[in-house]
């Protein structure tokens, strides 16, 4: 089936935003801010690291395919680089097994090396990963556990079993089990001169936080306040919460938290995370500050992500967090790269315990 394969340019916005709404429908409502102008003008336009890199794929004058490479920066050991992340990839349910995916895939990966953007990355769902790992060249490197925390098990309950009755009685023997093995805190003592406050925005002390913390993480996305002010502050039609940990008036640590509705439940997600290196203290201080939030705004659960081999990963348990098993995972998190030079060592770049990631760097939320 004959189809061209173009880069797409400013003035295809208004198509764009026509294809994505009428090829997600019924997949997602039609009022997320996917299809909202200012929202693909924060995303594709305004984002530190210089906008995007999009390709489409046309029949006739109409779009068919659609696949960006959203710049950002990522730091890699001392020095920081540009890649391309995918998201919001699609192809119209009538053009699909025509190989419109591979067609765009390549052109966006051969765009790329002559850009000299050494390296791509997505979080593929599981119908996409193998066109990603078997057609374009990306290695699967990880997939990083959700870990829930119930707040109310009676609701959470209710939603499962769909009996109240039921529920009642159910939450009534788990409740003081789940409390007993997992609700408390063990928190180290050293927190008298850690203060939490809420904060608007990201001013400079950010910045410096972030140089005094950034080599805890060998990859990771820049936390820096301009990062944080686009990917947090700037969000159309999104609202976060910001609390940073201080001691003295240096910024020590900040969580970022957010609510939402997942399968009819009141939930509050853990966004983002970062606190001085070796400082657990710290993040247990936010961690707690943030899940009394929650419980404030009447949340029936809490979500959030990190790989196994840091520190959070270890306070998140420990404050109650479980690990939710794969088969009962509706949405897995899987980590896909693909490099496109030698600028970055192989082995390095693959390897999953050099990754800092959390739901900040997914595009869903």
């Amino acid at each position: 089936m004959d189809y061209q394969i173009k880069k797409a340019e400013l003035k295809d916005k208004a198509a764009i935003l026509g294809f994505l709404k009428e090829t997600f429908s019924g997949y997602w409502s039609s009022d997320q801010p996917i299809y909202i102008p200012e929202f693909w003008d924060w995303l594709y336009c305004n984002n530190p690291a210089g906008g995007a890199i999009t390709f489409v794929a046309e029949k006739d004058g109409r779009i068919i395919g659609h696949y960006p490479n959203v710049l950002q920066y990522l730091k890699i050991d001392n020095r920081i680089f540009q890649t391309g992340l995918v998201l919001h990839l699609a192809t119209h349910a009538d053009y699909r097994r025509l190989g419109v995916f591979k067609s765009l895939g390549q052109a966006s990966m051969q765009e790329l090396v002559r850009s000299r953007i050494p390296f791509s990355i997505a979080f593929p769902n599981q119908k996409s990963l193998p066109g990603f790992v078997n057609r374009l060249g990306f290695f699967d490197i990880a997939t990083l556990p959700l870990l829930v925390k119930p707040l109310k098990i009676r609701n959470i309950l209710a939603k499962v079993t769909k009996k109240p009755g039921l529920a009642s009685f159910l939450s009534f023997l788990l409740e003081p089990l789940y409390h007993m093995s997992f609700s408390h805190f063990k928190f180290t003592k050293k927190r008298r001169n850690i203060k939490i406050e809420m904060r608007e925005s990201f001013d400079h002390q950010f910045d410096i936080f972030w140089n005094r913390s950034m080599a805890q993480a060998k990859i990771m996305a820049p936390r820096d306040s301009r990062y944080l002010n686009w990917r947090f502050k700037s969000r159309p039609l999104q609202d976060y919460q910001i609390l940073a940990a201080l001691e003295g008036e240096e910024i020590a640590g900040y969580i970022i938290i957010r609510n939402a509705e997942v399968f009819s439940l009141k939930t509050g997600i853990i966004m983002d995370f970062f606190v001085l290196p070796g400082r657990q203290e710290i993040f247990d201080a936010l961690l707690d500050a943030a899940l009394s939030n929650l419980r404030s705004q009447d949340m029936d659960l809490c979500i959030s992500t990190c790989f196994k081999s840091n520190i959070y990963y270890k306070a998140l348990k420990n404050a109650g967090f479980i690990a939710v098993p794969a088969g009962f995972n509706p949405r897995k998190l899987v980590l896909v790269g693909r490099i496109n030079s030698s600028a970055v060592d192989r082995d390095l770049f693959l390897n999953k315990k050099n990754w800092f990631i959390t739901f900040a760097d997914w595009d869903v939320f």
